[in-house]
């Protein structure tokens, strides 16, 4: 997880993947319907977004793996424990 553990924004989630590429993770979701962004919030839709990350101490590698999570009012928890299942068999394939 990235960021303060305390001091963050409730409902945006950034976390690191180790050993997997953000950007293929967020394609197989997407083949899903779920919904994911790389990078940081700070440079979203810029092709490196992860000068953010580094500078909040990440490597390049973690900052290449993570994806961020936002929710809104609109998201229920079956979505939430969907996206967990697609991502936990997105990641054992490896």
């Amino acid at each position: 997880i990235v960021g303060h553990p305390v001091w963050h924004i409730p409902h945006i989630l950034c976390a690191c993947f180790p050993g997997h590429l953000g950007e293929m993770i967020l394609l197989q979701l997407d083949r899903h319907g779920i919904c994911v962004s790389t990078g940081s919030a700070f440079t979203s839709g810029q092709a490196s977004s992860a000068y953010v990350l580094e500078a909040m101490g990440l490597s390049q590698q973690e900052a290449a793996s993570a994806l961020r999570f936002s929710l809104g009012r609109e998201n229920t928890y079956q979505q939430i424990d969907r996206t967990l299942q697609v991502l936990k068999s997105i990641l054992e394939k490896r």
